[in-house]
């Protein structure tokens, strides 16, 4: 028999060992009642104590481990109804609280996982279940193998359903994904429908307005092109003199006016991101301690800003289509604030486009509609299927090519979209364009549609080689210049001394130059329509005007008089699309791109015109109809002018099967795939020789929005042993050898270092005699903690092996358990194994990190040791970026790895 005094003075003992200061937790004890004391190891301070009351009036110490008394202890569990068996009188029972959360019970690990993510099953919109977690923390990457495992248990669930309800449940199940694609479809239609006239009304009535409807466009106006009905603010104020003062006044205003409310509309999508997570992501400050980077005298928290509605997002959703989670970029509040800004920017004049701003709010709308149904709403990968086909819809609606939208997302994020996901994926892209073409916002089915109805000759395949080398050299300069700006943006003290100071100055620079000329007042749709047009000078002539300026020529002379007006309208875009990159308004550069492109295409048609006509007996040239020269039927200078638009694009952003597919769809014949192709194929491989990385990738790297993808794979011939120590410290890990119950405050500690170090997706590995048992995500660590009631005072079960008490039926579940919140069989690679092949796991699988052992026995990168070279190229940097991390996340690695 051992008395109570006995007892307690023996818990004092330990808990002091533990440094837990319990005052009120001992003085609940009634001297009178005999206790059971089971220590699972005397030699650890950190050893656990079960406390047992007895029905005997003595008790005998036990000295048998923990994993011996776990039938009796389920057996008094189950006989009790409670988890634990309160000591002393009912009056004191609240008193015990406290005891609950430091006296920790075993739980049985069985069917832990299948019961975390079968509550995923839930009906309800909450963020978080009873014992699990759904959302992923902000800038962490998805794991999309236990999302995949998540949906299986929930298939599963529905198959256990039986009879007429469990049929409608799941013919219910299978039709929510297509009534959300549809859902999407129209909802982007009409958000598209929505911008395309506000934007042209708004631009509109920057230079007049109509007499009849105030709010209709010049083009809604006057269809033919000029009529009474449309007047200038100088018409309408009856002014005679000064009108082009007036004019280009209120010109100026409006663009001071429209740059100031953009700004301001964009800058309330402000996300302010913890200065660990620039930390982590940038791969420059790998090896330097976070507290060098900030300031000594600094008053607040440090972190850095970015705001969601800026730019055209489309690097930050292809980020999240592959996996990068960033909370709030795809919100509600986001959609709005792009929908609005989107408008305003792009009625401002500069020299940006709304065509790659429509797939982040296309995306954005896919994302706030998987919140009607749990099955989306509830697991990231399920979602980011949604998110594709949101994606492929923006590109529809942004150039009418439901095709171009599918392979789009195909070349973005083609591991993520399995096979099974393309039909709907069309889908959504048709139902999109569709719903587009009713509303017809332009009077036709396309942003800008053309029908070339001549044939092209084969001494022409030469000129579309040349646009297609010129138009790559061209991408690469225009790359590595928006790079050069953007960074003199991000160091000059005058362009960051207010973003929007940077906006206004932009727009007056912007409106200064462009209202001069007949081309810069033009939208960028507008101005791709005319640029892009075709002349007929068979019979049917298509004389395309543009104020005193004929854009289809009859001969040299109005040829010389074009070609001064379009260099100049040529050279001022590039420059006015280049100081237009990191203004904090919505707005992209795909439209820039294509206008200021098929200025120079254009310009190189007219040329060859000119070639033509001074040889008229040219070699191949006499089989043009029309023989030869300018009115040449074969030489059409709007498809030179959408041959180099193209291929320009392709050689910035690198897609060219997109590119290609969309061309086709937009002049809605085969007869000019071979010049589309070509030249598009040549102009990236040029643009490529010039500048390896595309524009998105560039600036990736510089916001620091990482995601690991298979466009750009890194040259691995080591193996894992060249970047891993054969020997792990005991400091960064969870040692449960001598007990599997663990101080909450250790944790804690642990799971600060990591996030201190940037390791905000890293894990904690859980080892027993320097065997791996599992790896505990570190965000899903910090919510466990997060959920106790008294951390300093808890003990957590972090074994796989307790089966002492039973909380599969436990409502609620015990917060001090964390078993469930372990992954007990994480991927696993042998120290001798190739590094492509943890490439491979991570680009195949989505895996956010892998354990490497050797012999079975787990191994960690140390950060004091030193890391041996892996790279001759990278050095020392190479050195640094690997040793900070702990569980060896070699995501992140080889993202600073790839080319």
């Amino acid at each position: 028999m051992v008395p109570a005094a006995t007892m307690i003075e023996d818990i004092k003992l330990k808990f002091q060992d533990a440094h837990v200061q319990l005052p009120d937790l001992l003085s609940c004890f009634d001297p009178s009642t005999s206790l059971a004391i089971a220590p699972h190891s005397s030699s650890a301070p950190s050893d656990e104590l079960l406390l047992l009351e007895e029905s005997r009036p003595e008790a005998v110490v036990d000295p048998n481990p923990i994993s011996e008394l776990s039938p009796l202890l389920a057996e008094r569990s189950n006989r009790s109804g409670t988890h634990y068996s309160r000591i002393g009188n009912e009056a004191d029972s609240d008193r015990w609280d406290a005891l609950d959360t430091a006296v920790t019970r075993h739980g049985r690990v069985t069917g832990d996982w299948g019961r975390q993510l079968r509550q995923a099953l839930s009906k309800t919109l909450n963020t978080e279940t009873s014992n699990g977690r759904i959302w992923y923390d902000q800038f962490t990457s998805t794991d999309w193998v236990y999302d995949n495992i998540a949906d299986a248990y929930r298939i599963h669930q529905l198959r256990l359903r039986k009879w007429f309800w469990g049929n409608i449940y799941r013919q219910w199940d299978i039709v929510q994904g297509w009534v959300l694609i549809v859902i999407i479809g129209l909802a982007i239609a009409l958000i598209a429908f929505a911008v395309d006239v506000s934007e042209a009304t708004i631009s509109s009535l920057r230079l007049g307005h109509c007499s009849r409807a105030w709010y209709l466009s010049a083009q809604k106006c006057c269809p033919s092109g000029s009529c009474p009905e449309w007047q200038t603010w100088a018409d309408s104020m009856n002014i005679s003199s000064g009108r082009s003062t007036l004019g280009f006044t209120a010109y100026l205003c409006s663009s001071i006016a429209l740059a100031l409310l953009s700004t301001l509309v964009t800058l309330t999508s402000k996300l302010c991101l913890p200065f660990a997570l620039l930390w982590s992501q940038n791969q420059e400050l790998a090896g330097k301690p976070i507290i060098d980077l900030i300031p000594v005298d600094s008053p607040e928290p440090q972190s850095y800003t970015i705001y969601c509605a800026a730019g055209s997002g489309l690097a930050g959703v292809r980020a999240v289509l592959n996996g990068l989670v960033l909370h709030g970029f795809l919100g509600f509040r986001s959609l709005f604030i792009k929908f609005v800004g989107l408008i305003l920017s792009t009625a401002l004049g500069l020299r940006i486009g709304k065509e790659d701003s429509l797939v982040h709010i296309a995306a954005s709308v896919g994302n706030v509609a998987c919140r009607l149904f749990s099955k989306y709403d509830q697991n990231d990968s399920r979602r980011r299927e949604i998110l594709t086909a949101a994606a492929a819809a923006g590109i529809s609606v942004a150039f009418g090519a439901p095709i171009g939208g599918l392979i789009f997302v195909l070349e973005q994020a083609a591991y993520v979209l399995p096979t099974k996901r393309i039909v709907p994926n069309i889908v959504c892209c048709v139902v999109a364009s569709a719903s587009l073409r009713y509303l017809q916002p332009y009077g036709n089915t396309n942003l800008f549609q053309v029908r070339y109805n001549t044939q092209w000759q084969f001494f022409q395949f030469v000129v579309f080689v040349a646009v297609g080398v010129l138009s790559g050299v061209l991408g690469a300069l225009f790359i590595k210049a928006s790079v050069l700006w953007k960074k003199c943006c991000r160091n000059h003290p005058f362009l960051t001394l207010s973003p929007l100071w940077h906006t206004v100055w932009v727009a007056l620079v912007t409106g200064a130059m462009g209202y001069w000329n007949e081309f810069g007042k033009m939208s960028m749709p507008s101005l791709l329509n005319v640029l892009v047009a075709p002349c007929d000078p068979l019979g049917n002539e298509q004389h395309i005007r543009l104020g005193s300026l004929q854009l289809c020529p009859n001969g040299s002379v109005e040829i010389y008089r074009l070609l001064p007006q379009l260099f100049i309208a040529f050279f001022t875009n590039v420059f006015l699309a280049v100081i237009t990159i990191g203004v904090k308004v919505p707005g992209g550069i795909f439209a820039p791109l294509l206008a200021l492109r098929a200025l120079a295409g254009r310009l190189t048609g007219h040329l060859l015109q000119l070639t033509m006509e001074a040889l008229p007996t040219g070699s191949g040239w006499t089989r043009c109809p029309g023989n030869g020269g300018v009115t040449a039927a074969c030489i059409q200078p709007g498809l030179y002018g959408l041959i180099a638009a193209a291929s320009t694009l392709g050689s910035v952003v690198r897609l060219p099967v997109t590119i290609i597919v969309v061309l086709l769809e937009l002049t809605g014949t085969l007869e000019y795939a071979l010049p589309f192709i070509s030249a598009v194929l040549i102009a990236r491989w040029v643009a490529s020789a010039i500048e390896p990385l595309c524009f998105q990738d560039i600036f990736e790297e510089i916001s620091d929005c990482h995601f690991l993808g298979s466009r750009n794979q890194p040259l691995l011939l080591s193996e894992l042993g060249d970047i891993c120590p054969m020997m792990f410290s005991r400091d960064l890990v969870i040692d449960i050898s001598d007990s599997p119950l663990v101080p909450a405050r250790n944790i804690r500690a642990l799971v600060e270092h990591l996030q201190a170090s940037g390791e905000l997706d890293g894990g904690l590995p859980i080892v027993r005699d320097n065997i791996l048992l599992g790896l505990g995500p570190v965000p899903d660590i910090e919510y466990a903690l997060d959920r106790l009631e008294d951390e300093d005072n808890s003990f957590c079960f972090m074994g796989s092996d307790g089966n002492v008490l039973d909380d599969a039926d436990q409502d609620p579940p015990d917060p001090t358990n964390f078993a469930s919140f372990i992954d007990f069989a994480p991927l696993t690679l042998d120290i001798k194994s190739p590094m492509e092949h943890a490439y491979q796991c991570f680009v195949k699988l989505g895996l956010r990190n892998v354990c490497v052992t050797s012999n079975g026995r787990f191994i960690k990168v140390d950060q004091q040791a030193g890391v041996y070279q892996l790279s001759s190229q990278r050095g020392k940097d190479w050195r640094n970026a690997v040793a900070r991390y702990t569980v060896l996340d070699l995501e992140n690695i080889f993202l600073y790895l790839r080319d």
